[in-house]
């Protein structure tokens, strides 16, 4: 009897492990998965906030680095044009629909809403009475602090997100009518500016 019982638990101890050993595997594989995707992303960003890297050529980094959207330079400046930067007043809001929420931080713009990345608006399928909740205090937020621009963000897939924030706006109808209030303005690489119309 003394022989079972230790057998079984050395079993137990063996399915554990190796059930330890599978999760430690497949959070390995997700993590390399993550870091090949976002690497380039997080140096970029990282050279410019640590200071190693100058606003101008930063700017130049974000855009010629882009896999989608198309890149223009301003003649003048010989950089992306980026027209919610010093065009408008600092009180002006900036919604960024995507998981680049240091576009606000480098515009010196306020989001309009406590959703600086649009997962918890999106994430729920079947939809949750928290993603309903979420997407009525968001409209709210938009409505009482409607943005001058709200940029889309195209190919910013992570392995929460497996669709780009562009592609999602589809999904989330009163959102996307209320772009109907806004006009295209100017695509900087991955990030697509829309202005309200008549701000």
């Amino acid at each position: 009897m003394d022989i079972v019982h230790e057998v079984r638990c050395a079993q137990d101890a063996t399915v554990r492990r190796l059930a330890v050993l599978v999760a430690l595997l497949v959070v390995f594989v997700y993590a390399i998965a993550l870091a090949r995707d976002h690497a380039p992303k997080w140096t970029r960003d990282a050279a410019y906030l640590l200071g190693h890297t100058t606003e101008e050529a930063y700017w130049l980094t974000l855009a010629t680095t882009s896999r989608g959207g198309t890149y223009t330079r301003s003649q003048k400046h010989d950089r992306p044009r980026s027209t919610s930067r010093p065009t408008r007043d600092l009180d002006d809001y900036v919604l960024v629909w995507g998981f680049q929420a240091l576009v606000n931080f480098l515009a010196n713009r306020r989001a309009p809403t406590r959703y600086i990345f649009n997962y918890p608006l999106t994430f729920d399928r079947p939809e949750s009475a928290f993603r309903v909740q979420a997407r009525r205090m968001f409209l709210r937020d938009l409505r009482d602090r409607p943005p001058v621009y709200i940029v889309l963000v195209t190919n910013d897939v992570n392995p929460l997100q497996p669709v780009d924030s562009y592609a999602l706006v589809a999904g989330f109808p009163e959102f996307q009518r209320l772009l109907q209030d806004y006009r295209l303005e100017t695509d900087v690489g991955e990030f697509h500016l829309y202005r309200r119309i008549g701000a």
